[in-house]
């Protein structure tokens, strides 16, 4: 299998039937564990460090899945209308059925976010008997974004902007440079965001964690990220600012 060009994975949740674009590189050493990477919100698959992260793995042999959220990149969709729950649905197919064996999981930005929610829905899947063995061996977080729709939006933008977000149910931020073009925020996001929060309640992730967080990071400060440290109930996580 090649990972220069697209494939599609048509994903139906009753509702109808969204088409997700995925690229994944050839499983050359087999007893090693594959890497799935979960990208940050309004991020694409060929983005800079999906990119770099293909090209390291595919020179190593190790199967590396990475693919666009509805409304993301080459996938079907329209972003505005897209939420935590509806990409979370997107990374647990991928995960399901474009993977076989141990995983890592790798979580850029929001994709940390939702790593963590794919973890805990895939443990709490599992049989409750002792011999079964989750597939996640690892998770690596990069400037996770936890709850970020309700710490990093609701919660940050000023009334007159929340009461435009209320009213006509979308805000467009300002652009972060002369490049960028932000899409809107949405009170769907928001509002359905709110089904995924962690707040203060942790979990078990009966893996290794280990997070990467820039101290000049003026999008997800690190202090955000250090929140996760003390969610996870496990003493095998690392937190390298």
């Amino acid at each position: 299998m090649s990972d220069e060009s697209n494939l599609y994975l048509d994903v139906d949740d009753g509702n109808g039937t969204r088409r997700l674009a995925y690229r994944q590189t050839p499983k050359i050493k087999h007893d090693a564990p594959g890497l799935l990477w979960l990208n940050g919100f309004n991020s694409s698959m060929l983005g800079t460090k999906a990119s770099m992260l293909a090209d390291w793995l595919r020179a190593r042999g190790l199967q590396f899945t990475r693919f666009d959220y509805s409304g993301h990149g080459d996938s079907s969709g329209v972003f505005e209308e897209g939420t935590i729950g509806l990409w979370l649905q997107d990374a647990l197919a991928v995960f399901e059925r474009l993977t076989d064996g141990p995983q890592i999981i790798i979580g850029s930005s929001m994709g940390g976010w939702l790593a963590l929610r794919l973890l805990q829905t895939h443990l709490q899947s599992l049989p409750s008997d002792t011999n079964s063995h989750s597939r996640i061996k690892g998770l690596a977080l990069i400037a996770p974004a936890l709850d970020f729709t309700e710490e990093l939006v609701w919660k940050k933008i000023d009334d007159k902007t929340r009461a435009t977000l209320l009213r006509d149910g979308s805000f467009l931020p300002p652009p972060r440079g002369e490049d960028d073009q932000p899409n809107a925020i949405t009170l769907r996001l928001i509002k359905e965001g709110r089904n995924h929060l962690y707040g203060d309640r942790g979990f078990a992730p009966l893996c290794p964690v280990r997070i990467l967080h820039g101290q000049q990071d003026d999008v997800v400060p690190w202090r955000h990220g250090l929140r996760i440290v003390d969610l996870l109930e496990e003493d095998d996580i690392r937190f390298t600012l």
